[in-house]
């Protein structure tokens, strides 16, 4: 009888839990289609400039947005030959935004050394010729010079994403997320510092095709 009970109560334990991770699960509240016209590294941050909103991703230690600058200013870059931009979200309650990259490459000319060094020091995510990155601590800004940046340091070929804004909370008020909504934080970034990672393969952006 002693046993029923400890087992009743373990069960009844289980689905408590199981409802409560329920409770904290990922929820979209919206999702809106985004194109990026500029994306360049400066100050050791990338920056997105699209048609919604302007990104910015902070280097941190070593996580991914390290990772990718690394990648992106070495001579690799001029082997991508396809970049996908899967997802750009933004929690809603800390006001976070994380982006996810697929970026594809070229194997041609390169050596069996050169190939380990591309895909085991830059990214420990990948698939045949694709890296996955997952860039964190960014956050929405206002640069105020993007016209500017946009006249000289364009995509010829803009890339096409998705904008999501998402909760891991169960319900959410509107009203709230209204007086919780930060003001962003205004820049200026001098030209003269910005690098394009992507300028040495725009040719290819141009006739870019899903590989």
């Amino acid at each position: 009888m002693k046993k029923m009970r400890l087992f009743i109560g373990m069960l009844i334990a289980t689905l408590l839990l199981g409802c409560v991770t329920a409770d904290q699960q990922y929820k979209e509240l919206s999702s809106k289609k985004e194109v990026i016209k500029s994306f360049f590294i400066a100050d050791n941050r990338i920056y997105a400039i699209g048609q919604l909103n302007s990104y910015q991703f902070n280097s941190k230690d070593n996580g991914n947005t390290a990772q990718l600058i690394k990648l992106l200013e070495s001579p690799y870059t001029k082997n991508i030959s396809f970049v996908k931009i899967d997802e750009i979200r933004k929690n809603v309650k800390s006001n976070e935004v994380e982006a996810f990259l697929s970026i594809y490459f070229n194997h041609k000319n390169l050596t069996k050394a050169q190939l380990d060094e591309l895909y085991n020091i830059n990214s420990p995510y990948r698939d045949g010729r694709r890296m996955f990155f997952s860039m964190n601590n960014g956050n929405l800004v206002d640069i105020k010079n993007k016209n500017e940046i946009l006249q000289k340091a364009k995509l010829i070929q803009p890339l096409e994403t998705k904008y999501v804004e998402f909760s891991n909370e169960k319900e959410i008020s509107i009203n709230k997320l209204n007086k919780e909504e930060v003001a962003l934080s205004a820049i200026i970034i001098p030209f003269a510092i910005i690098g394009l990672p992507f300028a040495i393969v725009e040719k290819v952006l141009t006739t870019v095709t899903s590989p």
